[in-house]
């Protein structure tokens, strides 16, 4: 059955772009609403799995329009993007369900991922988080440390994820909490600056386990941003890997977003 989902937005542009890369790298299908009468029109008509929503659209409130989508079609996944940066926008996000929340602009990969996640996740429901495995049969092993965040921030797991270097390094650890990262620690480095350390390994043997004792947060920013960040340090690296003559990773195309973010006007900012 074909992947389906909605998008609602009422800038042009944006759907557009959303609807011609998701169909042509996942083959789903895409049906797009500017406003909340349109979205319930395509609802009624269509088998919608997922739906990803603006913070604001036109003057309405994706948040009371996915309230109301949910209590009608409780089964739904949820998504929500915004241009406007507000920690209390992700807390009602967290609150209302959401399985994935950004903030434009975007690389239009990390959205992508995190759909092809979701359906992923819906047509085989994720078994149970595997214990620490060693040698050579790591169940984890062609896993990388952001898939493994990615998916189970996704997820809402509460999780720890290890990290082992080699025998002369500590044991790193990634603590994940109902869909956040909210602790890392690497020898001496503890919150974001050990996250980015980690990540900046590439090659470690990996483990997870279930961890539902509350740890002290000391990380704040949201997993995307984290991850964002992080390739933009192993970027970096590269780039003075390749001043001192040797080879460095090939970097991705470009995003179709990128021209899109630069010349899109925005509406002004409306209080929820």
């Amino acid at each position: 059955m074909s992947r389906q989902l909605l998008i609602i937005d009422d800038q042009d542009d944006i759907l557009r772009i959303l609807d011609r890369e998701l169909v042509k790298t996942y083959q789903c299908t895409v049906y797009v609403a500017t406003n909340s009468v349109q979205a319930f029109e395509q609802l009624a008509q269509h088998p919608v799995e997922l739906i990803i929503s603006d913070v604001r659209i036109g003057e309405e409130n994706g948040f009371n329009l996915l309230k109301a989508i949910r209590s009608r079609y409780p089964n739904v996944g949820l998504m929500m993007m915004t241009a406007y940066r507000s920690p209390g926008y992700r807390q009602m996000a967290d609150e209302l369900g959401v399985a994935f929340f950004i903030e434009k602009p975007f690389a239009i990969s990390m959205l992508a991922k995190a759909v092809d996640r979701f359906f992923t996740q819906r047509a085989a429901q994720l078994p149970p988080a595997p214990a620490m495995a060693t040698g050579k049969n790591n169940a984890l092993e062609h896993f990388s440390i952001q898939d493994l965040v990615q998916l189970f921030c996704l997820n809402g797991r509460n999780v720890l994820i290890s990290v082992t270097v080699s025998p002369l390094h500590p044991v790193g650890s990634i603590y994940l909490q109902r869909g956040r990262v909210v602790h890392a620690e690497w020898g001496a480095q503890k919150g974001e600056e050990a996250f980015y350390s980690l990540l900046m390994c590439s090659s470690a043997q990996l483990g997870l386990e279930d961890h539902d004792v509350p740890v002290a947060a000391t990380i704040t920013s949201g997993w995307e941003q984290l991850l964002l960040e992080s390739a933009r340090r192993v970027d970096e690296a590269a780039e003075v890997v390749e001043v001192t003559g040797s080879a460095a990773p090939e970097k991705p195309p470009q995003d179709p977003f990128a021209d899109f973010w630069k010349s899109a006007s925005l509406s002004p900012i409306h209080k929820l």
